[in-house]
């Protein structure tokens, strides 16, 4: 099937499949997931899952009038992200993937016109384990990502999704961990002087 390229739309397949592709579920901060354009509020966080889940359609996002769903996803460490899979449900799955590296500050206002980082075509995939390679000279340092997910030959239909899963490298680890190594590596003549470390990129609000 033959789709139209326009702008700085990619194919899913474009690009090799890197060796240390891992999930980046777990530097994923969670909480703090937010999405516009939802039927439940809260729905948004909860399609972002462990790989494992994928298949799962009891936790679903779904948007209110149209084919539109806005995400904003931070991170708790920079991460450098090379692909992304989403999974809509039969019948509803959004087609086209726009995606903001590091901008918190869009909505559906200035999305319109803001350029993204990189459009995607996002085809049909029932296995949900199809992947979409990102430019890696866009998304090398990732704090925090903006979505657009849309179905834009249909504007007017609903689209609902269960799974979007995010796929990379993260450059450091949680901060709790690295102070249990700093504290087992101590010399006891530092211990007055507490050593703490904070990953770069976070956001802060």
């Amino acid at each position: 099937m033959h789709h139209h390229h326009g702008g700085s739309c990619d194919c899913a397949n474009e690009g090799k499949e890197p060796g240390d592709l891992v999930s980046l579920y777990s530097s994923v901060d969670i909480d703090r997931v937010c999405a516009l354009n939802e039927v439940q509020s809260g729905s948004g966080k909860l399609v972002i899952k462990p790989y494992e889940q994928r298949l799962d359609e009891v936790t679903t996002i779904r948007s209110i009038c149209d084919g539109e769903l806005l995400f904003i996803v931070p991170f708790v460490v920079s991460v450098g992200l090379k692909a992304i899979t989403v999974r809509g449900i039969a019948g509803a799955c959004p087609t086209n993937l726009k995606i903001w590296a590091n901008r918190q500050d869009i909505d559906f206002n200035n999305a319109s016109y803001d350029k993204p980082t990189q459009e995607l075509y996002v085809p049909h995939d029932p296995s949900g384990t199809l992947k979409l390679f990102l430019h890696q000279q866009h998304f090398t340092a990732i704090s925090s990502l903006t979505l657009l997910l849309s179905q834009p030959q249909q504007a007017d239909s609903e689209i609902e999704i269960n799974y979007i899963g995010f796929f990379g490298k993260p450059h450091a680890v949680r901060r709790q961990v690295v102070d249990v190594v700093y504290e087992s590596q101590a010399n006891p003549m530092d211990h007055p002087v507490k050593e703490s470390f904070t990953p770069n990129n976070l956001t802060v609000q």
